[in-house]
């Protein structure tokens, strides 16, 4: 049980995060919530409401200005899917773009989970 699988977690360490709700649960946000994530780039997502529709911008090269988008949940592998969460460790399916590995989150500039070196 040891493998790593496709985003680098073995199958146990997977089973943690999601066992012990390493994310946000898109639902429990309000309007004008900021989430601020670290990937390979940082993202803002600026929540207009409990629905996931954001205002999303980045210091990439890939989100060039703020643009509306909606979030969709953290992709599993495959076609598994999340449902409007943000998972810490998994990538994470907007409507418009799917996102690298999450390796941090914050709200309203409070960071909450960063990913822990075990699990990297």
């Amino acid at each position: 049980m040891n493998e790593k699988g496709r985003f680098g977690l073995s199958l146990s360490k997977a089973i943690d995060v999601l066992e012990q709700g390493f994310g946000i649960f898109v639902r429990d946000l309000k309007a004008g919530d900021v989430v601020t994530l670290v990937t390979n780039n940082t993202y803002w997502l600026v929540f207009t409401d409990s629905e996931g529709n954001v205002i999303l911008s980045s210091n990439g090269p890939h989100v060039k200005k703020p643009m509306l988008s909606q979030v969709i949940g953290a992709t599993l592998g495959g076609s598994d899917l999340k449902w409007a969460w943000i998972l810490l460790g998994y990538p994470l399916e907007l409507k418009e773009k799917k996102l690298t590995r999450v390796r941090s989150i914050s709200l309203n500039g409070k960071k909450m989970m960063p990913l822990q070196k075990g699990i990297q």
